[in-house]
């Protein structure tokens, strides 16, 4: 009974229309991932996409990493432009050599900081990088940064506008630490947050890109499957979640779905 009022009440704090993005959103990306597995979460992507701006840049690895990633939001197809265009290229490939990846993303970072107009770079990391939780003295390094985890606090020196994005089906390997509890970065937030989540993502993500929005430098999100102590493996899926949600608050019509439904149709048969 308690759980069921905490939903009611949890719903009623999220307004509606973001709701149905959300829902819309996982929609588009499992329609994106044609049903592989392989790529980033539909929560994830529904979830960081629903707080992108047509000037931000979502950098993303080669491979099927990002395959969620083509519609979301009509942020556009991934393309070859330059640095100096691709804060309006939407989304882009980044190089699957690391030293190069860093030095694409740091430098679109700085082109959006120089820009003053409130634009983010997000990058969405290779399933084997790392993000090293360095103290104060190891951070200080006059070499540019040439891995993800120095890049993050080279970011931070400089309070770019960065978001660093982890989405891994398992928490990592020899992790010390339990899925949810982030350990503590010195010069910048890291925040464990649940992959399958939609709503989760969408308000972590909106903090971490306001805060890089305003100028206080960036952030990073681990995206890792989160099980409460008692909670069976088979869970509800988030689309599910978020139906529930919707249906609370009246707004899990038939005309909205099925108008919903029709416009995805429209854009997958024009891609």
């Amino acid at each position: 009974m308690m759980s069921r009022r905490k939903g009611k009440a949890e719903a009623a704090r999220v307004r509606g229309d973001v709701l149905q993005s959300l829902y819309v959103g996982m929609l588009r990306c499992e329609m994106a991932q044609g049903g592989a597995r392989t790529g980033v979460s539909p929560a994830v992507a529904a979830g960081l996409s629903q707080n992108l701006r047509g000037d931000d840049l979502l950098l993303l690895p080669q491979g099927r990493s990002g395959d969620a990633f083509p519609v979301p939001r009509g942020l556009g197809p991934p393309g070859g432009a330059s640095v100096s265009r691709s804060l309006l290229a939407g989304i882009q490939r980044y190089p699957g050599d690391e030293p190069a990846g860093v030095a694409l993303a740091l430098g679109a970072a700085a082109a959006a900081r120089q820009g003053g107009g409130g634009a983010l770079v997000c990058v969405l990391l290779p399933r084997a990088a790392t993000l090293e939780h360095a103290g104060p003295g190891r951070a200080r390094t006059r070499r540019f940064p040439a891995t993800w985890s120095s890049a993050g606090l080279y970011a931070a020196q400089l309070r770019l506008p960065l978001l660093l994005l982890s989405d891994r089906p398992a928490a990592p390997p020899n992790s010390r630490r339990s899925p949810g509890i982030a350990a503590p970065a010195p010069l910048y937030p890291t925040i464990a947050v649940d992959r399958d989540d939609a709503l989760a993502v969408y308000r972590v993500a909106f903090e971490c890109a306001a805060r890089a929005r305003a100028g206080d430098g960036p952030s990073a999100l681990e995206c890792v499957p989160f099980r409460p102590q008692g909670v069976p493996a088979k869970a509800e899926s988030g689309l599910v979640r978020l139906e529930t949600m919707l249906r609370q608050q009246a707004l899990f019509t038939a005309r909205w779905l099925e108008r919903a439904e029709r416009q995805l149709v429209k854009e997958v048969a024009g891609a």
